[in-house]
């Protein structure tokens, strides 16, 4: 007995469902760091330390993510 049965079509549907993931995934960041612009100049301390990471680290996000999504597609 299996203790995943994920049925043969899974992958596949998975792999189509994510193909455009990537680059949706990319423009979404960029949009969420440009919808917190105007609060960046609110945070103090350490959630302007997170903030100011997170813009300087977002390319770097999002091609973890697109890998992530990128290893799914290549289970087929």
């Amino acid at each position: 007995m299996t203790r995943w049965d994920m049925g043969q079509e899974t992958l596949g549907v998975l792999t189509q469902r994510t193909s455009g993931s990537t680059d949706e995934l990319r423009v979404l960041i960029g949009q969420l760091i440009q919808a917190a612009e105007p609060l960046s100049g609110r945070f103090d301390g350490a959630g302007k330390a997170a903030f100011d990471a997170f813009k300087a680290n977002s390319d770097q996000i999002t091609a973890d993510l697109g890998q992530g999504l990128g290893s799914v597609n290549k289970r087929e």
